[in-house]
């Protein structure tokens, strides 16, 4: 329960940490091109714009401007082109300039990391526009292909997203992904409780980006055939999902998921493709994305210091321009009567305001009020134990987090009249200034409660230097708190649903694969049956062929007889032994399970494949594995597992005797221990490693193995609730990752 508190709150904190980005950063280079186009504007007009067109961070900045300059009955720009033209050359400009650029010049190993990571973004974005642009054409109708690029280029928004606001955790989550041959969304569901898909929705959502590059966003890695009755767009999505996947299969960028690719993905049925075509696309993507990468200039080094340092003074004058306007139009609002400030909080809300957009509209409204630093302070339940936070400094800067309440505190309550007052704060709220400390000055603060008929749901902390006006400050942010409060909680209770639906689409999604292990568990269990019959009928006359193989061979003089009968003993024994090695795979004993540590899981898997290779020494290295936590296992059945492993690691070199890394991996799982097993052998293909793990599958020599080594490891460390992950390169070695529950 603990750990699903925690989880959701680093979720709730990484949403609010990403959706305070106003764009996204874009490389030097591209800056310069989009500058020098600028500066003969409109003369340049189409490669300027195509420019736009072929950038995230431009396009989504662009799309994002022009939605917010549609009046409230016009309809809003689809394309980069509509987009464009909605603005004037002033509001193109401080667009463009208003795009952070990322640093790469001089940088640090770190940052070099960074920026190959970007670049290998950038790339992939590249490529999953180009397909679903060219996929639209035959998929989709004529009002949503001039559309599709732009879904393609954006669909990994929240991961630019993440790498933009936490860089160093997210190359972390990369490097585990690749480690772990797994999907990015699961390591980031594993360590942030949230995935960039919802991520990139929430931020689509708040440029207020086309409605079907939202779903888009959101829904790519979905089963979208689940869903595509309930969600508007939904083709869209299916579209871009089918592009990601040719992207991937044409080795074009990375998009930080390492997840093998399943032919079936490219299933193209539901969208009325030609699989020829399909092939054609594939075969052209990566000369049509290094075109495009060279319009744009990512195929040149990062621009010198010098040039792309002008470009960021210009920005940063501009900006700090731009920032002095609109302190001045604040300044112009606070003057002004003070009984508009609900007509002010009211004309801020558009329809599609999220919870926290509309803290900060009432944050911002109160603050110029008070002319002070602001703090809406909302429970989401009553006996909820985080509160969300939403400040405004008295500079007009936001932020956002989830502060823990201490035992016994809380900023909401049932009450059975309405209570409206402001207040000087008192020792309740000395939790709150304690981790706020500076943003707000308690010897001038004061309370005011948010509160619907019958419920608290949070307070107002403001700051207020001038005690005269408090009097007249209070009559006046009445119906403001009181209107808002009824805002706040209508929002609240629309984000439950939409995380409700969002879960949905996630259960929808997962269906596909419960119905692959459910499969999966019903041809295990006719492998059972199989076997118990095969055992059953066969084993007796196998016994008798046997038998009197041995006995006539025994009686028989002639030599080249003699040798028949002992091969049909041999080879019956034989058929006896796949017998027992099939039963063994499909019923094993039940685990018994004890704490065991892992360090000595490993060692007796050492000797004991020692001892079946006849290895005096095994060349191993063992790696960090005294500082895994013990782990609750049967040790004989997790042994075998290791054991088979380490057999398959030897077989790899010619010499079958190493050298092997046994290593604890970077990241841990939160309720057991994670290591590798790695060798530097001969490596697997594609085909080899997405058969590995399956009974009686070997790649060795007819007549060396059954092919049961992986497949009876993977069995048994399911049966005690453990995993293995396999990656491998051809000539290059294997990887096998395994997890093991504490408890």
């Amino acid at each position: 329960m603990h750990s699903s508190a925690g989880k959701l709150a680093t979720a709730r904190q990484v949403e609010m940490i990403v959706r305070q980005l106003d764009t996204l950063s874009t490389f030097p280079q591209v800056a310069g091109n989009a500058l020098r186009l600028l500066a003969s504007w409109p003369t340049e007009t189409s490669e300027l714009i195509e420019l736009l067109k072929h950038d995230p961070a431009l396009s989504a900045r662009i799309l994002a401007v022009s939605s917010s300059r549609i009046v409230a009955d016009g309809e809003p720009a689809l394309s980069i082109e509509q987009a464009a033209a909605a603005l004037s050359g002033e509001q193109l400009r401080d667009a463009l300039l208003s795009v952070g650029v990322f640093q790469a010049f001089d940088a640090s190993a770190a940052e070099q990391e960074e920026y190959t990571v970007r670049h290998q973004l950038a790339l992939h974005a590249l490529a999953v526009a180009c397909a679903a642009e060219r996929l639209a054409q035959d998929a989709l109708d004529a009002d949503l292909k001039n559309i599709a690029f732009s879904a393609g280029l954006l669909h990994d928004l929240g991961k630019l997203a993440l790498l933009e606001v936490m860089p160093k955790s997210f190359l972390q989550m990369v490097k585990q992904a690749e480690s772990e041959g797994a999907s990015l969304n699961s390591i980031e569901q594993q360590n942030l409780g949230l995935d960039h898909t919802t991520l990139g929705k929430r931020l689509a959502e708040k440029w207020r980006l086309p409605k079907p590059i939202q779903t888009a966003v959101w829904l790519h890695h979905s089963d979208t055939d689940a869903v595509a009755s309930h969600i508007p767009f939904a083709e869209m999505a299916r579209i871009v999902h089918l592009a990601d996947c040719l992207a991937r299969k044409a080795s074009v960028g990375s998009s930080g998921s390492y997840e093998a690719i399943e032919d079936s993905l490219f299933s193209s049925a539901n969208l009325r493709l030609n699989p020829l075509h399909l092939e054609q696309l594939l075969n052209e993507l990566p000369e049509m994305v290094r075109l495009k990468s060279e319009r744009l200039g990512l195929h040149l080094p990062p621009a010198a210091r010098h040039y792309y340092g002008a470009i960021q003074q210009t920005a940063a004058q501009l900006a700090k321009n731009n920032l002095n306007l609109a302190q001045t139009s604040r300044q112009f609002q606070i003057k002004s009567r003070q009984v508009e400030l609900l007509d002010d909080f009211l004309a801020r809300i558009q329809p599609d305001d999220t919870l926290d957009t509309l803290a900060f509209h009432l944050a911002e409204v109160i603050r110029q009020a008070a002319q002070g630093a602001v703090s809406v302070l909302l429970q989401n339940d009553l006996g909820d134990s985080s509160v969300s936070c939403f400040s405004v400094d008295r500079q007009g800067k936001h932020y956002s987090a989830m502060l823990q309440l201490p035992a016994g505190q809380t900023v909401a309550a049932r009450q059975e009249k309405e209570d409206f007052s402001v207040r000087l704060i008192d020792s309740t709220l000395d939790w709150f200034f304690d981790k706020y400390s500076g943003r707000l000055n308690p010897a001038v603060c004061y309370t005011v409660p948010l509160s619907v008929p019958g419920i608290r749901i949070g307070k107002v902390v403001f700051e207020l230097a001038d005690a005269n006006r408090l009097e007249f400050l209070a009559e006046t942010i009445g119906p403001l708190c009181q209107s808002a409060a009824s805002v706040l909680q209508t929002a609240a209770v629309a984000r439950r649903h939409l995380e409700l639906s969002e879960r949905l689409a996630e259960v929808l999604g997962n269906l596909q694969t419960a119905h692959r292990q459910m499969a999966q568990i019903e041809t295990l269990h006719g492998v059972a049956e199989m076997a118990a019959g095969a055992a059953h009928e066969l084993n007796n006359p196998l016994s008798v062929i046997s038998g009197h193989a041995q006995l006539l061979a025994s009686s028989e003089t002639d030599p080249k007889r003699q040798e028949e009968l002992r091969l049909i003993q041999q080879r019956t024994e034989e058929m006896a032994q796949i017998l027992k090695d099939l039963m063994s795979y499909a019923r094993p004993p039940q685990p018994q399970k004890h704490i065991h540590s892992v360090m000595d899981l490993v060692q007796e898997a050492i000797q004991r494949a020692c001892k079946i290779h006849n290895l005096p020494q095994m060349a191993v290295r063992l790696e960090g594995l005294d500082s895994l936590a013990d782990v609750y296992v049967d040790f004989e059945q997790i042994v075998e597992a290791l054991t088979n492993i380490l057999l398959n690691a030897l077989q790899s070199y010619p010499g079958e005797n190493g050298p092997i890394r046994i290593a604890r991996t970077p990241l841990q799982p939160q309720n057991g221990s994670a290591f590798s097993i790695s060798d530097q052998g001969c490596g697997m293909d594609q085909r080899t490693l997405a058969n590995a793990a399956k009974p009686f599958f070997s790649a060795r020599p007819a007549g060396r193995r059954r092919g049961m080594g992986l497949a009876r490891a993977q069995r048994l460390l399911q049966m005690n609730d453990g995993t293995m992950m396999i990656t491998s390169r051809p000539g290059k070695g294997t990887t096998v990752t395994i997890t093991l529950p504490s408890t």
